[in-house]
């Protein structure tokens, strides 16, 4: 991806260089299984499908040996207009270690750690004032499932 990086109202600012990206990398076959997933206790939220323990069977797969980027992620929306849950909804959740001074936002429900942020999306991690500039080789972040099957 040497092209370009997204900027509110649809600007775009030069990405700074990145090294040469070939073919996907070949897929590591897993044979899937059996575990037990879930937890307990009062960390876990059953609401949003943490708890309880349960047996749950995962089938044959084959994932990517390496993270999606957000390199990887801005050449997937540049190449296909796709518009994020986290932009959809224009706000995300933000770990309260990394909050901006002056962002607007407001504690979640529970975990009392994760922070709503307005304007918080995989192109502004921390929302406003942050961006991805010099993090274009690190994992994407605030993707949600939807995301990531459109992605895949």
């Amino acid at each position: 991806m040497t092209c370009c990086i997204p900027a509110p109202a649809g600007s775009v600012a030069p990405a700074p260089p990145s090294p040469a990206s070939g073919p996907l990398p070949d897929l590591v076959p897993l044979a899937g299984g059996s575990f037990l997933m879930g937890g307990a206790g009062p960390m876990v939220l059953p609401a949003d499908g943490e708890g309880p323990v349960r047996p749950a069977h995962v089938a044959p797969f084959a994932i990517a040996p390496l993270t999606v980027t957000n390199a990887d992620f801005l050449t997937f929306v540049l190449d296909t207009g796709h518009v994020t849950q986290a932009e959809q909804a224009g706000s995300s959740l933000v770990f309260a270690g990394h909050l901006l001074a002056g962002a607007a936002q407001a504690p979640s429900a529970s975990p009392a750690w994760w922070h709503e942020v307005q304007g918080a999306s995989w192109l502004r991690p921390e929302g406003p004032g942050s961006d991805i500039a010099r993090r274009l080789h690190h994992p994407v972040v605030h993707v949600g499932w939807a995301d990531a099957m459109a992605y895949a």
